[in-house]
């Protein structure tokens, strides 16, 4: 059980290193417009893009390990038929 508990945290750390990927593309960005100013626009596209597909593929496998690795539901309660 500590195996898949542990499995499930590193999940959620794949998803959030996504979402920080997700937030640094965002702060590129920010800088695109000065970037443009100063030359060719090309390395700032292969950053943005490089950037935007890994964000999206970490949160993927993330969100994807984590629904493999989630603590399996409990069936529901049965009741219990009296024949009094």
């Amino acid at each position: 059980m500590a195996d898949r508990e542990y499995m499930f945290e590193k999940a959620s750390a794949v998803a959030l290193a996504g979402a920080m990927l997700w937030v640094l593309d965002a702060l590129v960005l920010f800088f695109l417009p000065a970037a443009l100013r100063h030359g060719p626009r090309w390395g700032f596209y292969t950053i943005v893009g490089t950037l935007g597909v890994a964000g999206l593929g970490f949160m993927i496998a993330g969100f994807v390990l984590r629904r493999k690795y989630a603590a399996p539901e409990l069936p529901e309660p049965q009741p219990h038929h009296h024949l009094f």
